[in-house]
């Protein structure tokens, strides 16, 4: 792995954004790098003894999951 201090990675519940700067034209960029990719940020997730899982997303409200494995509502926002 080699180190590149012109390239800067963020990883936000926005997507991946890469920011790069050119030496040689002095300009810089920053680009949107996910690609279809979709992600949610959790908050907070809890295991019932029963397997079912609840979890709370920052913006994207509530997902739960029961332990049948099918993905439930998601609610709130």
């Amino acid at each position: 792995t080699s180190f590149d201090s012109t390239i800067i990675v963020a990883a936000t519940d926005g997507g991946i954004h890469i920011y790069s700067y050119d030496s040689t034209l002095y300009t810089t960029d920053w680009r949107l790098s996910t690609k279809n990719m979709i992600n949610t940020q959790f908050y907070s997730v809890a295991v019932a003894p029963d397997a079912s899982v609840v979890g709370g997303t920052v913006s994207n409200g509530s997902i739960y999951i029961p332990n049948t494995g099918n993905l439930g509502e998601n609610k709130g926002g």
